[in-house]
């Protein structure tokens, strides 16, 4: 795939609605609407083996190159939240970012790849992984690149741990 400007069709984040990213790829593929949905690989064990997941690397996003009129028609899937409008730019950088997400992509056949927005002090978490799954907390501060520890209130109590950053996702 060739992420390229050109002067009729342009490259623009699309925000979906939630879980539909991969509905709008597939309707992009129908009209001959070149997009790029980047996937992260999930494996977890499931009774004895191993069960492999593709989940979308930016859940709610899908980047595609299109003209006004494809946009028109797209905007009819009902999958569509509403379309990022970038500058020239931005656009450039864009398209330079996603060939190295891109690349990044097809480097989880060797090493695993962790995608989370910047998780630093004072932000919201919510925890979703682990027995503690569910609970909210605050980055109190980051330990390391994949470890942080958080402040959770229980029962009008503060407890401070350490987690992974895999477990936690930003309350937004």
């Amino acid at each position: 795939m060739e992420f390229s400007i050109s002067d009729d069709r342009i490259w623009l984040p699309v925000h979906t609605k939630p879980r539909c990213e991969k509905k709008f790829f597939l309707f992009c593929d129908k009209y001959n609407v070149t997009a790029y949905l980047p996937l992260k690989v999930k494996l977890r064990s499931k009774g004895r083996g191993t069960v492999r997941s593709e989940l979308p690397m930016f859940p709610g996003y899908v980047f595609a190159c299109m003209n006004e009129a494809e946009k028109t028609t797209l905007s009819r899937t009902g999958h569509i939240v509403n379309y990022i409008s970038l500058s020239k730019d931005q656009e450039q950088r864009l398209c330079q970012d996603l060939k190295s997400i891109r690349i990044l992509e097809g480097m989880q056949e060797t090493e695993e790849l962790f995608v989370s927005p910047e998780i630093e002090k004072g932000k919201e978490i919510i925890i979703s992984a682990g027995p503690l799954r569910g609970l909210n907390g605050i980055v109190h501060r980051r330990k390391s690149a994949h470890r942080i520890v958080v402040n959770v209130e229980m029962i009008s109590h503060s407890v401070v741990m350490e987690l992974d950053v895999a477990d936690v996702e930003l309350d937004l």
